[in-house]
């Protein structure tokens, strides 16, 4: 075996969490080896330092849910300079803890391994599943979180002498904090979550275009999202971008001109009763999850709607001041 691999041991009232032994069976399969770090009372030192293959056991006697992550992830920084990977398994502090250290060593971090394929190579899945993605990392470090439902559930086996238990206390780390400016959200972002939403995508990656439809949606009563090209290129504000890594909605009518469906747009709008795509392609993703397809360019399509929409208001009108005069 060469290098070093420290595995992260999450304590919870007192007790080692189930997940930790999952990482520690995932931790075997690097093939290195293995020190435990360990935030707690001693009692789950000392129990740790009996798993068969432990070599060292760090331990910080102190309650994890009263340390900040701040303080956590410095004491992990101090016993990291001879470990090649670090290895825990995915939960709330995990999810805190790992992208800061990870920040800290310069070392590279893959997220929901749920197969360790080498040292190198790891196997982890998206989008509920449906998608298995094989990740190599190409550096000889690696901090690694892992799925612990993909691995087997079992206790270590405690048939060793205890290792010796480095007590380690936590330094005290003061935070520096701040109060930010409060930011007004734009008005599109507030209208998200109304029932009719219009949304725009890299089909209109014109400024005069994304005008001229974010003023014909408000003039129906409708709120303007937008896709990550548009965010990208300038012409919208993030906080209109609708999917993954924007908002989910939720509306009684979706209809989006030029979005082609990527799958990171199309999780956000999945919640949508009716779909309407309006795209001049017409193999665009979206298309096989809309409820009405509307093949055509975007302007001619705009067009089209403005006038009927402007002829639905003259109608309106006019049987209101026909009914006006009736009534008189």
């Amino acid at each position: 075996m060469t290098g070093v691999c420290a595995i992260w041991v999450e304590t919870y009232c007192g007790c080692i969490t189930p997940q930790s032994y999952a990482a520690f069976y995932a931790a075997q399969a690097l093939g290195k080896s293995l020190v435990a770090w360990v935030v707690g009372p001693e009692s789950a030192a000392a129990h740790v330092a009996c798993w068969s293959g432990i070599e060292r056991v760090y331990h910080a006697p102190s309650d994890p849910s009263g340390v900040s992550i701040e303080a956590l992830s410095q004491w992990c920084y101090e016993q990291a300079s001879s470990c090649e990977a670090i290895v825990g398994a995915v939960s709330h502090q995990v999810n805190g803890l790992f992208p800061r250290l990870a920040g800290m060593l310069a070392m590279p971090m893959v997220t929901g391994v749920e197969v360790i394929l080498s040292p190198q190579v790891f196997q982890r899945s998206s989008y509920s599943g449906q998608v298995c993605t094989q990740v190599t990392v190409n550096a000889p470090y690696t901090l690694i979180s892992i799925h612990a439902a993909h691995w087997m559930p079992f206790s270590p086996i405690e048939n060793q002498a205890p290792v010796a238990v480095d007590s380690i206390p936590l330094k005290q780390v003061v935070r520096e904090s701040r109060r930010l400016p409060v930011v007004n959200l734009p008005e599109d972002n507030k209208g998200l979550h109304s029932k009719y939403v219009v949304g725009i995508g890299g089909g209109v990656l014109d400024p005069l275009g994304f005008k001229s439809i974010q003023s014909w949606a408000h003039s129906i009563g409708a709120t303007v999202g937008v896709t990550r090209p548009l965010v990208e290129a300038g012409i919208a504000d993030q906080s209109m971008q609708i999917g993954q890594s924007g908002q989910t909605i939720a509306p009684d009518v979706y209809l989006c001109f030029g979005v082609s469906g990527a799958m990171q747009h199309c999780s956000g709008i999945q919640a949508s009763k009716v779909i309407v795509s309006i795209n001049i392609d017409p193999q665009a993703p979206l298309h096989t999850q809309a409820d009405f397809i509307w093949v055509e360019d975007w302007t001619v399509a705009l067009t089209a709607l403005q006038q009927a929409w402007l002829s639905y208001n003259q109608r309106f009108a006019s049987r209101s001041i026909e009914h006006a005069h009736r009534s008189a």
